[in-house]
């Protein structure tokens, strides 16, 4: 298997092309002709480094705005995945950099005062490399849901894969 990167609408346009085989993340439910098999759920919580002075506990929503974030972009064009949740809370966050990836965002929040809002599996897997606290945010933003969206016609090494993938999944949440 060779992985690759294509977000939204255009992951979709590369299954109906036949491109790709399957795409995993975050889609609509509701996919037309595509199968979708859920693959596991998460929630957010904010990361701080660990003695963090602003945070002691879950903040509120004023000391949530104040904190300086570091945005996961991967477009790097400073929009993100829950700008609409926040958004739809009446929660601003003051935005001081955008990165491509959460594991960039780690190494930035575990050197600063800077902080990042991830899905919970993930902060917690890298939490003891870069000395992170997790918290919960002033108010939970809807879950975080990962599918896998394939075409309808059988597919053995498909099959395959989405099993490992849900195996390895169902481990880490043991684990976590």
């Amino acid at each position: 298997f060779a992985f690759g990167l294509v977000l939204g609408e255009d992951a979709l346009k590369s299954l109906r092309l036949d491109e790709i085989d399957v795409a995993l993340g975050r889609f609509p439910r509701r996919l037309g002709d595509f199968q979708v098999t859920q693959l596991f759920s998460d929630a957010y919580c904010l990361v701080s480094r660990a003695g963090h002075p602003k945070i002691k506990s879950k903040p509120s929503k004023s000391e949530f705005e104040a904190l300086e974030h570091v945005a996961i972009s991967v477009g790097g064009d400073f929009r993100t995945f829950t700008d609409p949740d926040f958004a739809n809370l009446g929660i601003a966050r003051q935005v001081v950099a955008a990165v491509p990836n959460f594991t960039i965002a780690f190494a930035m929040v575990g050197q600063s005062d800077a902080v990042c809002v991830a899905p919970r599996r993930l902060a917690m897997t890298y939490r003891a490399a870069h000395d992170l606290s997790l918290h919960d945010l002033p108010a939970p933003l809807p879950p975080i849901e990962v599918i896998a969206v394939r075409r309808p016609t059988p597919d053995l090494g498909v099959d395959w894969l989405l099993e490992r993938i849900r195996r390895a999944m169902a481990n880490e949440s043991l684990a976590a």
